[in-house]
């Protein structure tokens, strides 16, 4: 049972937040993470990713600066314990979205105690997270977690909640638009631990952060801050909620064989040939798969009626992971149908179709999967089947930005 409670969370104090605000460590790249130092000298990722690297004198530069940047006063507490109620308004393929959730504290419960992960983690991902929270004693940016059920108690605290005036309301560099409400009444706050009290939140983003926050948690007998998290909640049913399409790029050489690889896959799936190559850049339907091979030749894949991936496909995995778009491509036309193997650094990905058709006109890829993006409740099914989604099949869409809430452990 998800337990949860306001924070006095470290704020900036008269700073402009859209130069200061950044998203999560984990996925920008050096030319990001420079761009984001240049914006200002107090943005958030000068303590989420050090200039000193990875060593110990990197973690030690960055509690140095937390530690400067309390005391100059840029950073300050909360007056008193508050949820954060956030609304997060965004433009994806010319659709306009608004996402709610809230930051609050949630209690560290080994996974399966009302919180499920859905993907694996990296040691040394853990390892870099493990440093910056010894040192720094805090957390920067949020897990992301989707919360199960209670759309309509989560309707009618949002119509409460929105009903005060925004503390915070203001746009970012990327034209995204953010409000925030500080809530302090006893009511509201009672209000959302019920709504949490008898869910199951799936963990969408965090799952590093969150790992390492239960391992760090097993240093102290006695109970603290250490038991608790900085997380962004949301309903898994709010109409905000967007994950992105992760298609593959592989650099094999196929197109020379694609006629006899294309018949043998007729065997499991139906293939449409001469399909227009501008379907493949809009949103795919659940059950199909494009292919781009350049020139201008796209087709596109579904499976034939009495084609069950959970009969045909061996191994342990629960139905959901097997009825999954990503498997059915990996493990049923790659694999079984097309008899491919290859190395890691011969498949690439991106999020976006457009690229994805781009980089095989380019010829640095030979071909390009295109694929639908999973639904929540995909997600969800193959979390609460005790599995995790194949690795790099989920992005949600945009992430939570570091910087706008922050958990301290020695005063949080």
């Amino acid at each position: 049972m998800p337990i949860i409670a306001p924070l006095r969370g470290w704020r900036y104090h008269n700073f402009p937040l859209p130069l200061v605000i950044s998203p999560p460590y984990d996925v920008v790249d050096e030319h990001k993470v420079r761009e984001l130092r240049s914006r200002h000298p107090y943005n958030i990722i000068h303590l989420e990713e050090s200039r000193e690297g990875k060593g110990p004198e990197a973690y030690a530069a960055a509690a140095l600066l937390w530690q400067r940047w309390r005391q100059e006063g840029v950073l300050r507490p909360e007056s008193s314990p508050a949820l954060y109620f956030h609304s997060h308004t965004f433009h994806w393929q010319e659709k306009l979205y608004t996402r709610r959730g809230f930051f609050c504290l949630l209690k560290l419960e080994p996974y399966g105690r009302g919180i499920l992960p859905h993907e694996e983690t990296l040691a040394r991902a853990r390892s870099d997270r493990w440093e910056l929270l010894r040192a720094c004693r805090a957390h920067f940016s949020p897990i992301f977690g989707l919360y199960l059920g209670g759309e309509e108690e989560t309707e009618a605290l949002w119509r409460e909640i929105t009903k005060l005036p925004a503390d915070l309301d203001f746009s970012d560099p990327e034209g995204q638009g953010h409000k925030l409400w500080v809530v302090k009444e006893k009511s509201l706050i009672e209000e959302a631990q019920a709504l949490l009290a008898s869910r199951v939140i799936l963990l969408a983003d965090g799952h590093h952060r969150f790992e390492t926050a239960l391992r760090y948690q097993e240093l102290f007998q006695e109970e603290g801050n250490h038991d608790w998290i900085l997380a962004y909640l949301a309903s898994a049913r709010d109409p905000g909620i967007v994950v992105l399409p992760t298609h593959r790029l592989l650099r094999l050489p196929l197109k020379d064989k694609l006629q006899k690889l294309l018949a043998r896959a007729e065997e499991t799936f139906f293939v449409v040939r001469r399909v227009p190559v501008s379907s493949l850049l809009h949103p795919l339907p659940a059950e199909t798969i494009g292919l781009y091979a350049g020139r201008e030749e796209a087709f596109l894949f579904s499976l034939r009626p009495g084609v069950d991936p959970v009969r045909v496909l061996p191994g342990e995995h629960p139905p959901a992971w097997k009825r999954l778009a990503v498997t059915v491509l990996h493990r049923l036309l790659l694999e079984r149908s097309w008899e491919l193997s290859w190395k890691e650094e011969d498949m690439g990905y991106t999020h976006e179709a457009a690229e994805a058709l781009a980089r095989v006109d380019r010829g640095e890829y030979e071909v390009a999967f295109l694929l639908p993006p999973p639904s929540v409740e995909e997600i969800a099914a193959v979390a609460t089947s005790g599995a995790k989604m194949p690795q790099k099949s989920t992005y949600f869409y945009p992430k939570v930005p570091a910087g706008l809430v922050i958990f301290s452990l020695d005063n949080g």
